[in-house]
């Protein structure tokens, strides 16, 4: 790891001889990164700052991402050591250069991921916070989830997504309780270009959907892990493809086409994955015009999970930016949508239909 334990990143020297504290020190906003594509493969990952231990000290060793004129990678410096506190006057300082994320050893993800889900157990029960509040918490600990699980699904136990349908049942219990409108769902998503946050944000809007359409708790639950799921099989693609901004070579397409099939076989044998949520995963880029991939099913052979994931994955795929092009706007797209089944049927029009109604109460 790229790390420097005692540095003073804004001069470059060493600091007073206290690992740790370099947020004693001035900096500029200008020094410090704000994102990185492969912040973990450089063995880091970010954690969102309202998620910081506030009392007591930290259970893990908590970095700061900088970007200094001289060197052209970000580095990753030592802010907070395990077992030292977060002094008030540090959360200060970085919340007024609008800092959102710090940063992880992900080697050190199981006493992050014990802290979140102590964290999310009590912000779930404080009368203090507002459903708006805990909406956002469930929703940024599932990132912090998300980027771990994605990571090396292949290596990961079914008891780890335990802390993942937590905050799915979470979620479910705020929308029910809130009337649901567009202003809260924007609140809660985020916009990064990455597979992470476009996977919560269909997951997000794959609860609220269903919760629309009256699905009984058990039933939603299982569409919202498969929703998060989804595009686990594009970690097999590499991020070259991912991130081109061209035309795909026809090599390049094949990968990307296949990723349905992989997720499919990735989560397989994870228990706690139902067969529908795995069909839908493997089905979710069907088209009902037989145009799809993997398997150019019909739409009356598409799995209905499938069919309604289609629709929210192609709603939230157009709203956010990409690689080659800007989002559009939410009636912008849902028109776009609209015209594609007529010209195509590609889209189940009933669910279709229903999305629409949806969006129109929100």
């Amino acid at each position: 790891m790229d790390s420097d334990k005692s540095s003073s990143f804004s001069k470059g020297k060493s600091g007073p001889g206290e690992t740790g504290r370099v947020l004693d020190f001035p900096f500029s906003l200008s020094e410090i990164a704000a994102t990185a594509d492969e912040d973990q493969a450089q063995g880091y990952a970010p954690l969102p700052f309202g998620h910081l231990p506030e009392d007591g000290p930290a259970p893990f060793d908590i970095y700061l991402k900088i970007k200094l004129k001289s060197s052209p990678e970000p580095r990753f410096v030592l802010c907070c050591p395990q077992g030292q506190v977060f002094p008030q006057e540090w959360r200060q300082k970085l919340q007024q250069v609008k800092i959102s994320n710090l940063y992880f050893p992900v080697a050190e993800v199981n006493a992050v991921l014990g802290h979140l889900e102590r964290r999310l157990k009590e912000d779930m029960e404080s009368p203090r916070r507002s459903v708006l509040e805990k909406a956002i918490v469930s929703y940024e600990v599932l990132e912090v989830w998300t980027r771990n699980f994605f990571a090396s699904p292949q290596d990961r136990a079914d008891v780890e997504l335990n802390l993942s349908l937590k905050c799915i049942d979470g979620l479910l219990h705020l929308i029910g309780q809130e009337k649901v409108h567009l202003g809260f769902i924007f609140e809660i998503r985020r916009h990064d270009r990455d597979r992470y946050t476009h996977s919560l944000n269909v997951c997000l809007l794959g609860l609220a959907f269903v919760s629309h359409l009256h699905w009984d708790a058990d039933k939603a639950r299982a569409f919202g892990l498969g929703a998060l799921l989804h595009d686990i099989g594009l970690t097999q693609v590499p991020a070259e493809v991912l991130k081109k901004k061209g035309a795909l070579t026809a090599d390049e397409r094949e990968s990307v086409e296949k990723h349905p099939a992989r997720g499919y076989r990735i989560l397989k044998n994870f228990g706690s994955i139902s067969n529908d949520a795995l069909t839908l995963v493997l089905q979710h880029h069907e088209n009902g015009d037989g145009s799809g991939y993997p398997q150019k099913m019909q739409l009356a052979d598409i799995h209905p999970w499938a069919r309604i994931l289609r629709i929210v994955d192609s709603f939230e795929a157009m709203t956010e930016d990409r690689p080659w092009r800007l989002a559009r706007p939410p009636r912008e797209t849902l028109q776009a949508m609209c015209d594609d089944w007529h010209q195509s049927q590609i889209y189940d029009p009933v669910y279709l239909k229903a999305f629409i109604k949806f969006l129109g109460t929100l």
